[in-house]
């Protein structure tokens, strides 16, 4: 909890991966990246609890062995490939405060392929959400103007070339650029209402923690491997 108001973790971990099979169950460094987000979790001030949403028993058994709650097993309608964060939260928030009668004011999602966060990520997150009323905060890195999408191309069926951007033509100096964000995949933290009565991940009231430091989130083989020797170094 959090100034008054408490705090749910949720961490979305579905069987199906087309990249790396199980890939919630994978190791770095010995640990699973279950493993590596739970027990982060339970070292991460203001979380009142903290839950595995998840279609598979092996990870749902992995994830209680290191301290997560689970409540339910993900529908499959919920667990295919594309299917957005937004009903995965709704559903996994709605049936936790079924289950335990409590009320929660904000929901942390904390994908487990984001291996390098930090408690001090989360924590400075929810500081944030919580401080200045936001209904959505995420973790943002700076794009290199290199990579600005003003100066991205597309390749067209016809296989003509062509600026993603319609201002692309324009950028003859890189002081023309506006500076760029994404998302890095670190923390994700949302209002009750944000997820409940907008229906929305980025709420017109939307703010964020900027982390510069490079990170890696896993999607293949190859991130496993990156993953493990940044982690190892630092």
């Amino acid at each position: 909890m959090y100034k008054g108001k408490k705090i749910l973790a949720i961490i979305p971990a579905r069987g199906g991966s087309k990249g790396v099979k199980l890939k919630n169950l994978r190791k770095i460094n010995n640990r699973s990246l279950i493993e590596i987000t739970a027990n982060l979790v339970g070292n991460t001030k203001y979380i009142d609890e903290a839950i595995i949403t998840s279609d598979n028993i092996d990870i749902i058994e992995e994830a209680m062995k290191y301290g997560l709650n689970s409540y339910f097993i993900r529908p499959k309608a919920l667990s295919k490939d594309k299917v957005p964060d937004l009903p995965v939260l709704q559903h996994g928030l709605k049936r936790t405060e079924a289950k335990t009668k409590k009320y929660f004011d904000f929901i942390v999602m904390l994908q487990p392929t984001a291996p390098m966060r930090t408690s001090k990520d989360i924590e400075d997150v929810i500081i944030k959400a919580v401080n200045f009323n936001f209904e959505t905060v995420w973790t943002i890195f700076k794009v290199d103007h290199k990579f600005h999408p003003d100066k991205q191309l597309i390749i067209e069926k016809n296989k003509n070339l062509k600026y993603y951007s319609n201002s692309g033509h324009k950028i003859i100096a890189r002081q023309q650029l506006k500076d760029s964000y994404i998302r890095n995949g670190l923390v994700y933290c949302y209002s009750r209402n944000a997820l409940l009565k907008d229906n929305s991940i980025l709420a017109r009231n939307a703010g964020f923690v900027i982390s510069n430091r490079y990170t890696v989130n896993i999607d293949t083989f190859d991130d496993l491997k990156e993953a493990e020797i940044l982690i190892k170094s630092n």
